[in-house]
């Protein structure tokens, strides 16, 4: 998730993903964690965790923001997840 969605970008999560299965080893494996964005969404809005849980949990949504690379460009959930590893080629 820290690249960005859009097909047309080189750094795409579809490009990115599509380049990890070139170069992983046959019969190697990926694992992948991301911040659950349906779940996450879920307890920022349920408003019981006060100021200061929504913005522990803002910061897993978006990045912690301490440096360039320190963002996240797109949400992802379970779904959207294995979609994208589908279309790229993965299996399993």
């Amino acid at each position: 998730e820290h690249a960005p969605y859009s097909p047309s970008l080189p750094t795409s999560v579809p490009s990115t993903l599509s380049e990890w299965v070139r170069v992983l080893a046959p019969g190697g494996m990926l694992r992948v964690s991301v911040p659950d964005l349906r779940a996450l969404a879920g307890i920022y809005a349920d408003g019981r965790t006060g100021d200061e849980g929504r913005f522990r949990v803002m910061r897993m949504m978006y990045g912690g923001q301490v440096d360039d690379d320190d963002f996240h460009r797109v949400g992802l959930e379970e779904v959207t997840m294995k979609e994208y590893l589908r279309a790229a080629g993965f299996c399993g």
